[in-house]
């Protein structure tokens, strides 16, 4: 959605093939195209598409059950529950007047919660931790289009996303 953009960094009208795209929807699209292929898998050499093929594979179909006594890498104490000091050290490491993500929630409000608070985020982590799963809401990312300096703003390949997501996932992601 690109109408929360203001207008000192509205995306100007785009060509593709000689075709202008003024509307904000297709100019969404076509960024989000340009996108989706720059990230696609086929980007990859023949060689590391194999290798994470085969990754994949072998990660999915290894035990999952943590508790049992296999050895393998589920059954080590890289799988234990986070511990507070790593809650917060994973905080204090955030940078402060990044942007939030669609929730809204800043890590300078996460910085300020008080200790109980913290243990119940921590709580609340372990219990993702424990049941390998995220909420779905931290699957969605804001993404922004920020022209590239000396590009021509009319290509839409003179545009990198911006990812903005949940403060509170990135805290996560630092945890593991």
């Amino acid at each position: 959605n690109m109408n929360g953009i203001n207008n000192s960094s509205k995306i100007p009208t785009l060509k593709v093939n000689g075709v202008n795209c003024e509307e904000n929807q297709e100019k969404a699209e076509l960024l989000a195209e340009i996108i989706e292929n720059t990230s696609s898998d086929n980007n990859y050499s023949q060689k590391f598409q194999q290798h994470k093929t085969t990754q994949e594979t072998q990660w999915k179909n290894s035990p999952t059950d943590v508790t049992s006594n296999n050895n393998y890498a589920g059954s080590t104490e890289l799988n234990n529950n986070f511990e507070y000091y790593e809650l917060i050290s994973a905080i204090k490491q955030c940078k402060n007047n990044s942007a939030p993500g669609q929730d809204n929630i800043t890590y300078e409000l996460i910085k300020h919660l008080p200790k109980s608070a913290n243990k119940q985020l921590l709580q609340f982590y372990n219990k993702l931790w424990q049941e390998q799963t995220i909420p779905p809401e931290w699957k969605e990312a804001i993404i922004l289009p920020f022209h590239k300096a000396g590009t021509d703003k009319t290509l839409p390949s003179s545009y990198r996303p911006i990812s903005l997501t949940s403060a509170l996932c990135k805290i996560n992601e630092r945890l593991i």
